[in-house]
């Protein structure tokens, strides 16, 4: 319902944009698991943007996608036993990790899009990004054998958020500020949990 990307619904999480259902079915009949793309303006208000390809790659390992535009065909998801709750949040890259490891063939879906709403309170932003960080040594850990990387961009991002601390007082740039700032600060509570270094 066009009524929810206008702002007119009283919804609070993501839509599914029209297609997504026939796009994704489409999709798994060559491949096993795929992932769509998402819009990530329609409900944050924000210019018109071109739409953010959902599969991307971490620890400069196998492309993945999130969870919220996701398709595995059952057969698949059955082999490798679902989600694992060894690794939450990061549970959808997990998967897709796994699957591909076990020779499960992975695709991006461009018809099927979802429009992602963002977390509006500061807090909600960093605590999102504390998780979401959080995850990242667990998943190093657990696929360093398998070719998964520390992050490279480490170092760089701990001294932009150090030299750039003054945008906690720009109303404009303060999310992105404290979205990586939790990202950082949940790296380094999951290294100290996982036992590895991967701030």
């Amino acid at each position: 319902d066009d009524r929810f990307i206008r702002g007119k619904g009283n919804y609070t999480d993501d839509v599914v944009l029209p297609g997504w259902l026939a796009a994704c079915a489409a999709a798994l009949e060559k491949a096993d698991v795929v992932a769509g793309n998402f819009d990530f303006w329609s409900l944050n208000s924000r210019p018109a943007t071109l739409i953010v390809p959902a599969a991307s790659r971490q620890l400069g390992f196998l492309p993945f996608g999130l969870g919220a535009n996701l398709a595995v065909k059952r057969k698949a998801f059955d082999q490798v036993s679902g989600f694992s709750d060894a690794v939450l949040p990061g549970e959808d890259i997990d998967l897709c990790w796994r699957l591909q490891l076990e020779g499960f063939n992975f695709e991006v879906v461009l018809g099927a899009v979802v429009a992602k709403r963002e977390r509006a309170a500061y807090k909600q932003v960093f605590d999102q990004a504390f998780a979401f960080g959080r995850c990242g040594p667990a998943l190093h850990r657990r696929y360093r054998s398998a070719g998964a990387h520390r992050d490279p961009a480490a170092f760089k991002a701990w001294v932009w958020l150090a030299f750039s601390s003054p945008l906690i007082l720009n109303s404009e740039r303060r999310g992105e500020w404290v979205r990586i700032a939790g990202l950082r600060l949940g790296r380094l509570a999951g290294s100290f949990r996982e036992r590895v270094f991967f701030p």
